[in-house]
């Protein structure tokens, strides 16, 4: 199969995903936007002519297997950044929480210091 190919459907596929994942919620805009980067230079070298050169050159030595390794890598790599992403909205919604738990707290100790009871 050719390269040029390959990194086209790669990266069309790739953009695809992060869009709809992006829509769904499931990855932050800055994991998104990295994701999207690398589809755009995916395509790029697969649709800019001054490239061809390079790419037969590198072509004849990449084996199939290698490609299908380095995809499931990136497959890999793909759903580890929506698992990151879920963490960090988690830890985003935790942090409200204790903020929040917190300015109760003092609101509390402020009540029973007026009612005359030491904490």
């Amino acid at each position: 199969m050719n390269l040029r190919l390959i990194l086209l459907i790669v990266g069309i596929i790739f953009s695809v995903l992060d869009v709809i994942v992006f829509i769904r919620r499931l990855i932050t805009p800055v994991i998104a936007l990295i994701w999207l980067m690398f589809s755009g230079v995916a395509i790029l070298f697969a649709i800019m002519p001054f490239w061809e050169r390079w790419i037969r050159m590198v072509n004849p030595m990449i084996p199939l297997p290698l490609v299908v390794l380095i995809l499931l890598v990136l497959i890999g790599l793909f759903w580890t950044s929506i698992g990151v992403s879920k963490l960090i909205d988690r830890n985003r919604e935790l942090s409200m929480q204790v903020g929040l738990l917190n300015q109760e707290n003092e609101r509390i100790i402020s009540i029973l210091r007026e009612m005359g009871k030491d904490i």
